[in-house]
Formats: structure tokens, C-alpha cells, sequence
């Protein structure tokens, strides 16, 4: 038997499950530096009887899809394989990604006395 249009709709499905990715991110407001946005990539591999399509992104990605479980409580993300204080971290690390992540934002502080932005 042949099929003929085979590699076409093999195509779309990826082509497909991209989009959909790609417009997830943008609708979850987790698409600040486009970095895994535009790593989403997918690949198509045939053999004689048989394709496969395989994907890749950021390493991250995985974080963003499966969640992170808290150091003392899993309740947001009990499934995860991901957990955050594992203490292999440079000391002081995360204070220096916050502020970029604030800075991408654009999230402003305000004095609690004054109320003038800090």
C-alpha cells in the first residue's frame, strides 16, 4: 500500500503541535525573551515503513511544562521530577535572575512610606 500524502500531513502535525506550543507560551505570558519560543523545533525521520517526529526545545522548557515542586511543599506541582532548593546552586544565585526576570516585566516597586517608585 502507498501513501502518498503521508510526508505532507506528517509535516502538518508538527508544523501543528509548534504553533500550538509557541501560541500557549504567548498565552500564558511566559514569553519574555522569546529564547524558548524560538528553540521549539521539530524533526521528521523516515524509514522505509515508518516516520517519526521528534522534538526539541530549551532545556528549560521542561520546567516550564511540568512545573517545579517547592522546597518545603509539592501542592503546585506534585508530579514534577523537579524540585527547587536542591542546594547545588551558587549561593545568592536566584537574587540576580529575579532581577532580570522584574526588569523583563517591567514591574515597578513603590515605597510603602512615600509612594514614590524605588
Amino acid at each position: 500500500m502507498e501513501l502518498k500524502n503521508t510526508e505532507a500531513l506528517i509535516k502538518r502535525f508538527r508544523d501543528y503541535v509548534i504553533q500550538q506550543s509557541r501560541s500557549n507560551l504567548s498565552k500564558s505570558r511566559k514569553n519574555n525573551t522569546k529564547e524558548l519560543y524560538n528553540s521549539l523545533k521539530g524533526e521528521i525521520v523516515s524509514e522505509r515503513d515508518y516516520s517519526i517526529v521528534g522534538f526539541s526545545m530549551a532545556e528549560y522548557g521542561m520546567y516550564q511544562d511540568q512545573g517545579v515542586k517547592g522546597k518545603s511543599s509539592s501542592r503546585k506541582a506534585p508530579n514534577s521530577p523537579f524540585k527547587f532548593g536542591s542546594g547545588s546552586g551558587i549561593k545568592g544565585g536566584l537574587t540576580k535572575g529575579i532581577e532580570q526576570w522584574v526588569k523583563q516585566k517591567g514591574i515597578q516597586f513603590k515605597d510603602k512610606k512615600s509612594g514614590k517608585l524605588i
